[in-house]
């Protein structure tokens, strides 16, 4: 639910205003009457955003909004003014407002208007801090893992660079985030050259002149080279690379992981020279070939483990937000966000939650079962609303959940993703809405 900030000096409009946009139920309005009231509040830099009359005694719209970018340039502003008044449009536009909505004509479509001119600028919002928020939880992640790492956007620049690439490169991330042009590949080869990630589309005979043994597995590719480590020590490794997507799969940049095999191929060049040298049994022979399978074993178990990194990442940016659940078939067990585990009264740490204690909280689960076993088994639409009776014993909910099947690679369902929703409160918005018209009435009778 979006907390509105609603500012008029006509306090009937502000209670129609506030009735319609509080009805859909995903809007929690407040209202005041002028312009130095919210400005002196101190809850205004806490509003998802601020809708404003222009025309107000001792300060219009324009001045408001010029005060409130002066403290909270990121809160979305809408401008609700009068028809005729383009002049104040432009120059409310040029001031930083996000929206602009005339008044007149008819209530509930005007209403309508306002509240989706608000969803829009709260929604732009809320993406842009979404994506800042997915780069700084990817680089973090990426931060903690063994390997080399590093990630780019669609210019080249770098967006991650973990602790593992400033022990394998000698430099820090603080010089390298947001760098392009290659500047990437300036210490481990002395000259700006593309790395693998920046060669997912090229064809195997360009990749051929940097890296040897290519391998491709989906989208992703494998290789192997030579690097210049610190300290001049020159070292072999593996890499492997891949593109990153978002939640709509749009490609939003390129990940590499860097992992040193020096020691894997010293120990398979030693093996090849000591065949050589050595005549040997047919026991002594078997068994050198015996350490070699497993020295391949290890190759391929260490890209195995490389490409299931880099798909733990790319899953990393669509992990569900507050709300969403998750049921892997055949455990028993529900995985719930912090969101959720409230909506049914648990903790908001509770984690795995056993199908019992789900069913122990839902009025009717046969309701949701059919809906989850039609989703499973025919791949029906799951979109369900059902009654709940938290665990904490607070107050009886209605939930509206939707979901979605997940497939492995062979078409085999494994696992359901959903997002439950409290929409209690827009089953009592109908008498507020009813009332609101009354009103309406009234006033056009005026």
């Amino acid at each position: 639910m979006y907390s509105i900030l609603y500012v008029d000096d006509e306090p009937a409009l502000l209670e129609i205003g506030r009735l319609f946009l509080e009805h859909s139920g995903e809007f929690q309005v407040a209202v005041m009457a002028s312009a130095q009231e919210a400005l002196d509040s101190p809850s205004l830099g806490t509003y998802d955003a601020i809708v404003s009359d222009y025309q107000m005694p001792d300060m219009d719209g324009i001045e408001f909004l010029k005060a409130v970018r002066e403290r909270h340039r990121e809160i979305p502003f809408l401008i609700f003014t009068g028809r005729g008044r383009e002049e104040v449009v432009i120059e409310a536009i040029n001031n930083g407002a996000d929206f602009y909505v005339q008044k007149g004509g008819d209530p509930t479509a005007q209403f309508a208007e306002l509240a989706h001119k608000i969803r829009q600028a709260v929604r732009r919002k809320e993406a842009e801090s979404s994506q800042r928020e997915s780069e700084r939880r990817l680089a973090d992640i990426i931060d903690f893992l063994p390997d080399a790492m590093l990630a780019v956007d669609p210019a080249g620049r770098v967006l991650a660079w973990n602790r593992a690439n400033e022990d394998l490169t000698g430099v820090p991330a603080s010089r390298m985030l947001g760098k392009g042009n290659y500047e990437y590949a300036l210490s481990p080869y002395g000259e700006r050259r593309p790395f693998l990630l920046d060669m997912l589309s090229w064809p195997d005979e360009e990749i051929r002149k940097y890296f040897t043994n290519i391998v491709h597995d989906g989208r992703a590719i494998s290789a192997e080279t030579n690097l210049a480590a610190p300290k001049g020590r020159q070292i072999n490794i593996m890499v492997k690379a891949g593109p990153l997507f978002n939640q709509k799969g749009d490609v939003t940049g390129a990940i590499e992981v860097i992992r040193d095999i020096s020691a894997l191929k010293k120990t398979e060049q030693d093996l090849r020279a000591a065949y050589e040298r050595v005549t040997m049994t047919e026991e002594e022979l078997r068994s050198q070939f015996d350490e070699l399978r497993v020295t391949n074993e290890q190759l391929t178990a260490a890209k195995e483990e490389l490409h299931r990194q880099v798909e733990r990442l790319a899953m990393a940016q669509s992990i569900g937000r507050s709300g969403s659940w998750e049921y892997t078939l055949g455990t028993g067990t529900f995985w719930l966000s912090a969101e959720g585990s409230r909506l049914l009264g648990y903790p908001a740490d509770a984690g795995e939650i056993p199908i019992e204690k789900i069913d122990a909280c839902i009025e009717d689960p046969p309701l949701v079962h059919r809906a989850m076993n039609g989703l499973i088994a025919e791949e029906k639409e799951y979109n369900v609303e059902y009654s709940i009776r938290p665990a904490d014993g607070s107050s009886p909910k209605v939930i509206h959940s939707v979901a979605r099947l997940e497939k492995d690679a062979s078409g085999r369902p494994v696992r359901v993703i959903g997002i439950a929703r409290d929409v209690t409160e827009q089953k009592k918005a109908g008498e507020n809405l009813r009332r609101a018209n009354r009103q309406l009435t009234l006033l056009g009778s005026v």
